[in-house]
């Protein structure tokens, strides 16, 4: 008798852990990442054949990207740049199959104070890292019926939203 309690305990527990894997699995993969880049300085430049798409050069990237996740999972950590950017196409869900969000916020805009409270979303796609260089550049276009009103800016002390 008490082998047969013995073995019920131990198909219950087991089944009990195989729940919890796949409770767990389903829980991971509906995490939602947000990453935060920094640079130095970047500029943003009209591409004159493609009306409402841009090149975002950051220049002087900071080596890793910070991630983070919302409640309840609170997933955090730094990935490298160089890493970030090779693995832009990974996965069926990856940034190239679906490009993310972002939000530039720059301390300074053509070297005044940026006191904006206003900030642009965009999609970002096609990045480029030049390791020599520590410069990374992404095609950005507005959404939401947004626009850019000049064909060239520069920003200082930038943070790069990724969502």
């Amino acid at each position: 008798m008490k082998k047969i309690l013995f073995s019920l305990v131990v198909i219950l527990f087991s089944f009990s852990i195989a729940y919890a894997q796949k409770q767990k699995s389903q829980e991971l993969t509906d995490i939602n990442l947000s990453f935060v880049q920094t640079a130095k300085s970047g500029t943003l430049k009209a591409i004159s054949d493609k009306p409402g798409y841009y090149t975002l050069t950051l220049e002087d990237v900071g080596p890793y990207i910070s991630y983070l996740s919302e409640r309840p999972n609170r997933i955090k950590g730094i990935v490298p740049t160089e890493k970030f950017i090779q693995t832009w196409g990974v996965g069926n869900n990856s940034f190239a199959a679906n490009n993310p969000n972002g939000v530039i916020i720059p301390a300074l805009v053509d070297g005044v104070t940026n006191k904006s409270t206003v900030f642009y979303t965009i999609t970002l796609s096609s990045p480029q890292f030049n390791q020599k260089q520590f410069t990374v550049r992404y095609i950005v276009k507005l959404i939401l019926s947004q626009q850019f009103f000049y064909k060239h800016i520069h920003f200082d002390h930038v943070i790069l939203l990724i969502n």
